[in-house]
């Protein structure tokens, strides 16, 4: 996303789960780009065929955003 390698991991009970975009563990750079949050439930409707639900949550670390995470709705 915007040039650079993210991971997107999701977890999943039945019918409801989580969504964590991230920064690779071995990034050179550390933190997320700016990430419109309207572009981040297209993300993740796109590539997990769920539906973002409630707010997104941002992890932050020394050096900015680490993480998006956002439920989901999968039926």
């Amino acid at each position: 996303m915007l040039g650079r390698p993210l991971s997107l991991s999701l977890v999943r009970a039945e019918e409801s789960g989580l969504a964590v975009l991230s920064v690779p563990q071995r990034s050179v750079i550390p933190a997320l780009p700016e990430i419109e949050p309207d572009a981040f439930r297209a993300l993740v409707a796109g590539e997990t065929g769920c539906v973002p639900v409630g707010e997104i949550q941002t992890v932050t670390g020394g050096r900015g955003a680490v993480a998006l995470v956002t439920g989901l709705s999968c039926s």
